[in-house]
């Protein structure tokens, strides 16, 4: 899943966009354990992005359980600096960048298609323990059971999302690295691809190796 979800509820919210009819109760259907929690009512008044996160999610909850939350905690027991690669407003502007009109014809596809959705969760799953990012981040590219017109309008999403944002991380990596070791922890889509973080690190002429756990 490419769409980050730990940001506000109350930004969720969509402005004047209006969700494909319906969306609320086949949002519902989906199996995503995260959906089951959320009334129909605000389902109807989230924005597309948002709704389409909670139908992609893979059983993670929020709160205090997430990764990120336990990462931070760790550091902060060890007496380590913790520092942020974006802010929460431009984490937001990334997820907000396709207008919320034209991202409710994808969840609009999706939701009449949502056997995909079971389909592609489970298979994320699968790569990502496999620790193949690469075969998980082309079947994100495959975009399957959305038309031309909904691929042309995620394709934009997840520029927005991936190499927009790792463009915008590199240099400040490059500059961490020059001060000593640092741990990076970030979505584990934005180490894959040709303008993942890995690629671009070697590019620049990092010698990047894989750690066993």
């Amino acid at each position: 899943d490419h769409r980050r979800r730990d940001v506000h509820p109350g930004d969720l919210e969509a402005e004047g966009a209006q969700q494909p009819r319906g969306a609320a109760r086949a949002a519902a259907e989906v199996d995503s354990p995260p959906a089951r929690h959320v009334r129909a009512q605000d389902l109807d008044r989230m924005k597309p992005w948002s709704v389409l996160a909670l139908l992609e999610a893979r059983g993670e909850t929020g709160g205090d359980a997430t990764m990120d939350a336990r990462l931070q905690r760790m550091a902060a027991g060890a007496g380590k600096r913790v520092l942020h690669l974006e802010t929460l407003e431009q984490q937001l502007q990334a997820l907000d960048c396709v207008p919320a009109e034209e991202h409710s014809r994808v969840l609009d596809e999706r939701l009449r298609a949502s056997w995909v959705l079971r389909i592609e969760s489970a298979q994320a799953m699968a790569w990502y323990r496999a620790r193949n990012l690469d075969a998980w981040l082309a079947d994100i590219d495959r975009m399957q059971g959305l038309s031309d017109e909904a691929r042309a309008i995620e394709q934009r999403a997840r520029r927005c999302l991936l190499e927009d944002r790792n463009a915008r991380w590199i240099g400040q990596l490059e500059t961490l690295f020059q001060d000593g070791p640092c741990l990076v922890a970030v979505g584990a889509v934005h180490l894959a691809g040709a303008e993942g973080l890995l690629a671009a690190l070697r590019r620049d002429g990092y010698l990047v190796e894989a750690m066993p756990l």
